[in-house]
């Protein structure tokens, strides 16, 4: 998996880098809370990309690490990714310029992410919003994250 986007029904989310090859039950994971207590959440949304950006506050870039290997991958290109800030907010990112996975974790830490992740890049972004087309995907897309707010 790489590193996953975790979300709980409460909104609860995390980025987390995974262990490759072995099983995770979502349904019963232990967290630490910014504020150093514990709680068991039950995440009914998870989405596994990468690679990982920015984790725990700090610039932590190893595609290498999760799997990832196609040359290609690792050139600046626009790249589409989510973050969490420190007080919870979710934040998704596109890149109008190519970046690579570094630069684009400099970006999204100079943001505020505490915990950052690439979702995709290439042919394979997509993001609408407020009605509006804002990326245009150059082929045709298996699954979306789909993110509604209530205001």
């Amino acid at each position: 998996m790489g590193t996953v986007l975790a979300i709980a029904d409460d909104n609860t989310a995390i980025i987390q880098r995974v262990p490759m090859n072995r099983h995770v039950d979502w349904s019963k994971f232990t967290i630490v809370r910014r504020d150093g207590s514990e709680a068991t959440v039950n995440f009914t949304t998870v989405l596994g990309c990468g690679p990982a950006l920015v984790l725990n506050g700090k610039i932590d870039v190893a595609p290498g690490d999760e799997g990832f290997r196609q040359a290609k991958i690792f050139n600046a290109v626009q790249r589409m990714g989510v973050g969490i800030t420190a007080n919870g907010e979710l934040m998704l990112v596109h890149s109008k310029k190519g970046v690579t996975f570094g630069k684009f974790a400099d970006v999204m830490k100079g943001l505020g992410c505490e915990d950052a992740m690439n979702l995709d890049a290439g042919a394979s972004l997509y993001m609408y919003y407020r009605g509006k087309t804002v990326v245009a995907a150059g082929r045709r897309l298996t699954n979306i994250l789909e993110v509604s707010v209530d205001k």
